[in-house]
């Protein structure tokens, strides 16, 4: 069978699915609140082909991206696997390739674009990128800044076969269109139209780009008079707390740009050198930190990048691990407090951050040095802290029953079972507190 029977037999199951879908009823009502744990499945959707673009769930054609609106460097990327795609099949052109329906360079560089433009990242249970899949229903799905539904992969270790799910995790009503992020959204608006612009060659409209932010947590700092209130880094701005109006001073800027730049490339080195990334992110760290909220970028960047590489760096590492573990809770505490403010409740990101602090919890206490205090505020010690990882790991659970559908996936699993250990744990330390107030009461005075 050639490209072009393969093309029209493909053209032909498309549309009968089409068909199929475009009688269905709407998606599920915010009064059933079913709807907003549970993943969307053909019965909730209907196809509505959209006018500009042909795209989005209810479209009835598929998106082909025009490849002269692609970036410069994304053409020569495209260039670049069409290159390894000529060697990879023993062909000494790409003109070999008439065969199959593709004329030229230029159509096998847009047959890349819409399979790289529509493809999907391929993640773990804790939402680590392990490679790549397609799913044509799901790649109808437009972009919002502010998502009601996410794509993910509940159940993708432990030998199952991972299976792409959209669930929702807002309310959605009959005729909303269901929307998904392309982008991390805990970045600032510049940075995440740059990256839609570069990518997918569209300006993005989105209600949350629209919008007119007094302040946008994303883009801040504090005030450098005051120090309590926050500006913008964007634009002019009075402080929100003293009401001065200030212009970003070069040092600042320097700093800010640097924490950018480094960020960049202690991701690009985490895997092949975590030990340099760790040392290069705890450096930025230090750099930007006095200068911004923990919402603010790239200060929760390098935060959550310094918790991923401070877990596995307690995780490998042979000597002792004492003065780190009360560090790095410390850490995730302000990634997660930072997150609630970004996302809504129930994004799988969200639900991720709360349960890893519950986990950090739940390690075994370090002894205190010598000559550590013996008040220490947080992490609370003991029973305390017990009780702390159980609230925590509730919470987690809540959440991720949101993002990852019903049951959680096996990150739900996981949870539960560290949540049943710690109650384990709590109703030890009761019973022997029970048991120490008998003996006191049997050997009284």
């Amino acid at each position: 069978m050639s490209f072009k029977d393969l093309k029209a037999k493909r053209n032909a199951e498309t549309a009968r699915k089409s068909a199929i879908f475009v009688d269905l009823k709407g998606a599920t009502s915010s009064e059933d609140t079913k709807g907003l744990y549970s993943p969307l499945d053909g019965s909730n959707l209907e196809v509505k082909a959209e006018l500009l673009t042909g795209r989005g769930l209810y479209a009835k054609a598929n998106f082909k991206p025009d490849r002269d609106k692609l970036s410069l460097e994304l053409q020569e990327s495209y260039a670049h696997l069409v290159q390894s795609l000529v060697l990879y099949m023993g062909l000494s052109s790409p003109e070999a390739l008439r065969s199959l329906g593709i004329d030229s360079a230029k159509d096998i560089i847009n047959v890349i674009s819409q399979f790289t433009i529509n493809t999907f990242t391929l993640t773990s249970p804790h939402l680590n990128a392990i490679g790549i899949t397609i799913c044509p229903l799901a790649a109808l799905i437009n972009h919002s800044c502010a998502p009601n539904a996410v794509i993910v992969f509940p159940n993708s270790s432990q030998g199952r076969y991972p299976t792409l799910q959209v669930i929702c995790i807002r309310p959605i009503n009959p005729g909303d269109e269901i929307v998904a992020a392309y982008v991390d959204i805990t970045l600032p608006k510049g940075i995440r139209q740059k990256f839609l612009k570069e990518t997918y060659a569209f300006d993005c409209k989105c209600t949350e780009c629209i919008k007119e932010l007094a302040l946008d947590p994303r883009d801040c700092l504090f005030c450098l008079e005051c120090r309590e209130g926050l500006i913008s880094t964007r634009k002019a701005q009075a402080c929100s707390k003293c009401g001065k109006l200030g212009s970003l001073p070069d040092d600042v800027e320097a700093k800010l740009r640097l924490g950018d730049e480094g960020l960049e490339k202690a991701e690009k080195v985490q895997w092949e050198n975590p030990a340099y990334a760790l040392s290069l992110t705890m450096n930025l760290m230090g750099l930007v930190s006095p200068l911004s909220p923990p919402t603010s970028h790239p200060r929760l960047a390098l935060m959550r990048l310094l918790q991923t590489l401070s877990i596995e760096s307690m995780s490998t590492k042979e000597s002792d691990t004492s003065t780190s573990v009360d560090d790095v809770i410390r850490l995730s505490a302000q990634v997660v407090a930072a997150l609630m403010d970004l996302l809504s409740r129930g994004h799988p990101i969200r639900g991720l951050a709360i349960a890893t602090l519950g986990r950090l919890l739940c390690v075994d206490e370090p002894e205190l040095p010598s000559d550590a205090s013996i008040e220490q505020p947080f992490p609370p010690r003991g029973y305390q802290r017990l009780v702390l990882a159980k609230s925590t790991l509730l919470r987690a659970v809540e959440e991720l029953e949101i993002g990852f559908g019903p049951g959680g996936g096996t990150l739900g699993t996981e949870t539960r079972q560290m949540l049943e250990n710690t109650d384990r744990e709590l109703a030890i330390f009761e019973r022997g507190v029970r048991n120490a107030k008998e003996s006191l009461k049997q050997t009284g005075p």
